[in-house]
């Protein structure tokens, strides 16, 4: 039900952020092994704290990983830089400005020094609130700075009373809404043009409305003249408006080509300016701009170039990050790359297979058909990321592998790589038959300190697949989700309670959103099992053993009562009643009921009433989260009951997420049935297999329950309970999984209603039969 959105690679220097969203209601999901990045937030991994590396991680990801494994440490500007980085990367248009953005803030507090000065426009004020200069102007907050900057210096200098600066400070928030979008005016006449101050305004309101042919020589004139109070910033505009006119020109010429002349012209002149001590305020952002430059004009250098920074402590880590990963995207030709470049992909690919760290980063990335580079490139160097490639894209079988697992075994407990190792240590060893010491793998592994809670979970999962009886595998079962997320998994920081402003508590979603970090959900691998692998014994036992929190045994009790009710098998469900009893109280009279029945008839009605009765009994067992509502509650969402396809294939609010590096899946809808537990008896596998087959024949909800309920109307016409069941039958076929089938007995249940009981409470209640 839910889409995941990638975070598209930008630069921020120049691209505007454009978040698209499906619409649709946002539903919680459990997010157990994050595919596209590590756990949020993100500063335990930024320090260092990898836990197991993913080759679906995001680039930028690998990038940091590459600096711990490679022994030369984020220094702490880094590491800020980097989330900071991500942030940016991920930021969703509704999250707003992050609160370390202070220089809206600073703005208006020096604006609040100049007396009389009416309050800061409404407009503006909602921009600010709204992110609009994060999002669509990432030079916005720098705009605010340098505002701030000019307004202390006249504040200095003038009076507070000041006309001139005034009106001065009341056209900086003109220019500041008109650079978030709004269509304003900024009063222009030859008076007005003979201030410096006022002739930079309208300089950039012009650049901010994309007339640079009129925003460039203003800037000139300011950069050349005396007085400009901004005049070390205005070369700078200068170079920009060149810049941006030249990625106009590409956008309109078919097939695009970077324009050269202009992209040379501009490098030259910010080297100029980087060489000028007069312009140092400028040097922070022209040293931005120049990277960027040199990425369009000279890609392949400064794939080298970031390289080279990247591997080292890097004063612009975190632009040069986003950078590379964009070239590292031009190289796989991934949607997002950039399209207009002046060296084409064959020459990226080349400098890319000869680089270090991009080689390293696509390796890893790639898998078993990268296993021979990577296996050379560690053999060569015998280097700690060469190691954990190799290790990662090793194929189970692969002669080499002794060779990697005696390296492997060397690996300090306190690396970075550890779990990583470790993961892929026991997948080999696992498929060598070395079950034991795959299981001491992982164990070493899972005592690592501080493990990042969706590291864990990798490693339970594969823990799990080598149980070697009952009490092991469930002791690896309870997870606990790494994040709950409402849409798509962008987020760098844990989804928030509420996310807007006046937003009433939700108290069902409250209780979703406090299962983060606390190990009360079965991941898919866990569903799969007890969905399709185990027999319904396995169940019972699951249901009784304290190995599994109360949430867990309560939803094995009433799945595996439903499910045996569908199997006739009168016995288990039995046993089930007792535990579904004790863990929902709830059921008890309805339990009761079922179990005073003295014929078969009265007995598949008083079980049939009962699931009438809740649309959440389901006869599986969910990943991730518990359904929104109470078991007797409808579902807005229509998750409700069961569908046929659920009794074997059962996915819950999320998505699909493929594969993670350890060969475990997570979220993914389960085509065919994961392998039965190694301990599992001839005659349990027997078992599984035939209950699996008569589910697998089994009715959708509303034609199981259509089925027994209109043969015990028709046989016990005076039972005091048909009405109630006749409205809940026709209720289970318009607001459950039904088909034509249904649609008939929906209308047969209406039609005994209204002819056998027409003054009962129940038919009022029912108005249509229609589905």
């Amino acid at each position: 039900m839910k889409l995941r959105l990638a975070a598209a690679s930008l630069l921020a220097i120049t691209l505007a952020v454009t978040v698209a969203f499906a619409c649709g209601p946002d539903l919680p999901w459990a997010a157990f092994t994050h595919q596209r990045h590590p756990d949020t937030p993100l500063v335990p991994y930024a320090g260092g704290q990898l836990g197991v590396l993913q080759p679906t991680y995001a680039r930028s990801y690998l990038v940091v990983a590459y600096r711990w494994l490679s022994g030369v440490p984020l220094t702490k500007d880094e590491q800020s830089a980097a989330v900071d980085m991500w942030r940016r990367r991920s930021e969703a248009w509704w999250s707003g400005p992050a609160a370390e953005e202070s220089a809206p803030a600073e703005w208006m507090a020096a604006r609040a020094q100049l007396a009389g000065l009416p309050p800061v426009p409404e407009v503006l004020l909602s921009h600010v609130r709204e992110g609009s200069y994060t999002l669509s102007q990432p030079a916005g907050l720098e705009s605010f700075r340098a505002a701030t900057r000019v307004l202390n210096q006249r504040l200095a200098a003038e009076n507070a009373r000041s006309a001139s600066l005034r009106a001065w400070a009341l056209a900086q928030d003109t220019v500041f809404a008109i650079v978030a979008g709004e269509d304003l005016s900024l009063a222009d006449s030859p008076a007005v043009r003979t201030d410096p101050d006022r002739l930079y305004q309208l300089a950039a309101v012009a650049f901010h409305r994309g007339a640079y042919g009129d925003a460039e020589p203003a800037f000139r004139l300011l950069a050349a003249g005396p007085g400009a109070r901004m005049k070390p910033w205005c070369a700078y505009m200068a170079v920009r408006c060149v810049v941006r006119a030249a990625q106009e020109s590409e956008s309109d010429s078919e097939p695009s080509t970077v324009d050269r002349a202009a992209f040379e012209r501009a490098d030259r002149e910010l080297a100029a300016i980087l060489a000028d001590a007069a312009q140092r305020d400028a040097h922070a952002a022209a040293r931005r701009l120049q990277g960027f430059v040199a990425f369009r004009l000279r890609p392949v250098a400064r794939l080298g170039e970031l390289s080279r920074a990247l591997r080292q402590n890097d004063p612009n880590f975190g632009q040069d990050v986003w950078d590379f990963a964009l070239l590292l995207d031009g190289v796989t030709g991934e949607p997002d790359s950039p399209g207009v470049l002046a060296a084409g992909k064959d020459a990226l690919v080349t400098a890319a297979a000869a680089d270090e760290l991009a080689d390293w980063v696509l390796t890893f990335q790639r898998g078993p058909d990268a296993f021979p580079r990577a296996l050379v490139r560690w053999r060569v160097q015998r280097s700690l990321p060469w190691l954990v490639a190799a290790l990662a894209c090793a194929p189970a079988g692969a002669r080499e592998v002794s060779e990697l697992l005696d390296a492997a075994a060397g690996v300090a407990p306190v690396s970075p790589a550890f779990a990583t190792i470790g993961s892929h240590r026991a997948r080999l060893l696992a498929a060598r038959g070395d079950v034991p010491g795959a299981r001491r793998a992982l164990d070493s592994a899972l005592a690592r300190p501080a493990l990042p809670v969706g590291s864990r979970n990798a490693l339970l999962a594969q823990r799990a697949a080598l149980a070697a009886d009952m009490a092991a595998l469930l002791a690896d079962l309870p997870r606990a989700p790494a994040n709950i997320l409402y849409g798509g998994d962008v987020s760098t920081e844990p989804t928030p309670l509420l996310a807007w402003e006046g937003a009433e508590p939700d108290s069902a979603r409250a209780a979703l959103l406090a299962r983060r970090h606390r190990a009360e959900c079965f991941d898919a691998d866990g569903a799969a099992l007890f969905n399709r692998a185990l027999p319904l014994s396995r169940w019972q036992e699951a249901a009784e053993s304290a190995a599994l929190p109360a949430r867990l045994r309560r939803e094995l009790a009433l799945a595996g009562w439903t499910r045996a009710v569908l199997l006739a098998d009168s016995a288990r469900a039995a046993a089930f009643a007792v535990q579904a009893r004790a863990l929902e109280p709830s059921l008890a009279a309805d339990l009761a009921e079922w179990e005073r029945a003295t014929t078969a008839g009265a007995r598949a009605f008083a079980a049939a009433l009962l699931i009438g009765r809740r649309p959440g009994m389901q006869p599986f067992v969910n990943s991730g989260l518990e359904r929104l509502e109470p078991l007797d509650r409808l579902d807005d969402y229509r998750d409700n009951w069961w569908a046929s396809r659920d009794i074997v294939m059962r996915g819950e609010y999320g998505v699909p997420v493929g594969e993670a590096a350890t060969g475990a899946t997570f979220r993914d809808a389960i085509e065919s049935a994961p392998p039965a537990p190694a301990f599992l008896t001839p005659a349990e596998r027997a078992a599984a297999a035939s209950q699996m087959a008569s589910l697998a024949r089994a009715q959708a909800a509303p034609g199981w329950l259509g089925d027994r309920i209109l043969a015990f109307a028709r046989s016990h016409p005076r039972d005091p309970r048909v009405p109630e069941a006749l409205h809940r039958l026709v209720r289970a076929v318009r607001l459950g999984a039904s088909d034509e089938r249904g649609a008939a007995q929906a209308r047969e249940a209406f039609q005994l209603l209204h002819k056998r009981y027409p003054g009962n409470a129940w038919t009022r209640r029912t108005k249509s039969w229609g589905v």
